[in-house]
C-alpha cells in the first residue's frame, strides 16, 4: 500500500515540460532536463508528486477554456491503481504553476475516490526528482545490547 492505496507500486516520475519554440530555429540535440538559456533548455521542467503514487498515463494538454491560449494550459492526467483509475485536470500558467482553485476531478475519481490516491496530495515540483538513496527498511536498527540495562526499573 502506498499512501492508503491498495495496489500501487513505485514507477518512474512522470515529466512535464514547456519549451520555447524560436522562429527558424532548428534543434538537432535531445531537450535537457534543466531550465535554461540555450535552444535545447526547457523553459520549465516538473515532475508529478509524489512519484509512487502518480502512476499517470501519458499526460496531454489542452487549451484551458476561456483563458488566454498563451499563458495558460490544461493539463490532462489519467491516475491509475490496480483497481480503479480517474482523470484529474490542472490549469497550469506560463511559468508551470498550477493555477488556485482550478482543479478538476472527472466523475470516475469522484466515483472512485476511495481506491484513488488523494488529489490533494498530487502536484506537480521542480525537476529532477530526489534520488531514493536506500529502502525504509533499510534503515531499521536494533537496540544496543546495554538498552535493557539502562532503561529506568
Amino acid at each position: 500500500d502506498h499512501y492508503g492505496v491498495r495496489g500501487m507500486t513505485p514507477n518512474a516520475p512522470n515529466g512535464v515540460v514547456a519549451i520555447r519554440p524560436r522562429l527558424a530555429v532548428r534543434v538537432e540535440r535531445l531537450l535537457d532536463t534543466r531550465p535554461g538559456e540555450n535552444d535545447a533548455s526547457p523553459a520549465w521542467y516538473y515532475y508529478l508528486h509524489p512519484i509512487d503514487v502518480c502512476n499517470a498515463s501519458w499526460p496531454r494538454f489542452a487549451r484551458s477554456e476561456g483563458r488566454d491560449a498563451r499563458r495558460f494550459v490544461t493539463l490532462s492526467l489519467e491516475i491509475t491503481t490496480q483497481a480503479a483509475s480517474g482523470g484529474l485536470n490542472l490549469v497550469l500558467d506560463e511559468y508551470g504553476q498550477e493555477v488556485p482553485d482550478l482543479r478538476v476531478l472527472n466523475d470516475d475519481y469522484r466515483r472512485n475516490c476511495d481506491l484513488l490516491p488523494n488529489h490533494n496530495l498530487i502536484e506537480l515540483r521542480r525537476w529532477p526528482p530526489p534520488i531514493p538513496t536506500s529502502r525504509p527498511s533499510e534503515h531499521t536498527t536494533s537496540a544496543p545490547a546495554d538498552a535493557a540495562s539502562a532503561a529506568p526499573q
